[in-house]
């Protein structure tokens, strides 16, 4: 399901990042999240999309790096882990099914909410960095950290 207009990530992207039950767009206010959703805020009128993804906490959301504003940090402050993405992404217009001709006048990240998004984004192959906002779930991650688990197992240190 995807709503009719808004900006979304290409194809090639959403595809490392694993499958979706909704890919949302714009905002509209009888939208109901259901399962496993990659949501995009890209444009002002779309910040309710963020309170949305507050309370279903399952998936992706995809906003503008911009670190000064207070949703932003509220995402710093409530989400499970972030992937900056390198770069400038060019966005697809829902509305037109258009590659959009320029690049995002701002940088990209994309927000999980879970322990399994995370790992998502871990192994998605995306050109950025995956900065852990919570401490992860070990079972999760194949790779073994010891720095890491020397940690956790001495929260003294």
């Amino acid at each position: 399901m995807q709503t009719n207009k808004g900006y979304k990530l290409p194809e090639n992207i959403i595809n490392e990042l694993g499958n979706f039950d909704q890919v949302i767009t714009s905002y509209n206010p009888e939208i109901v999240f259901i399962g496993r959703v990659l949501a995009h805020c890209m444009k002002k009128e779309d910040e309710a999309i963020i309170e949305l993804m507050y309370n279903h906490k399952s998936g992706l959301l995809c906003v503008y790096s911009r670190a000064e504003t207070i949703q932003f940090q509220r995402l710093l402050e409530t989400a499970h882990s972030v992937l900056l993405i390198k770069g400038r992404v060019r966005f697809k217009d829902v509305k037109y099914d258009l590659v959009i001709a320029s690049n995002a006048p701002h940088g990209t990240a994309i927000f999980s909410f879970t322990n399994s998004d995370t790992v998502a984004l871990q192994r998605s192959g995306l050109n950025g960095k995956v900065i852990y906002l919570r401490q992860p779930d070990i079972a999760l991650f194949p790779e073994k950290n010891e720095r890491y688990i020397e940690h956790v197992s001495d929260p003294a240190q």
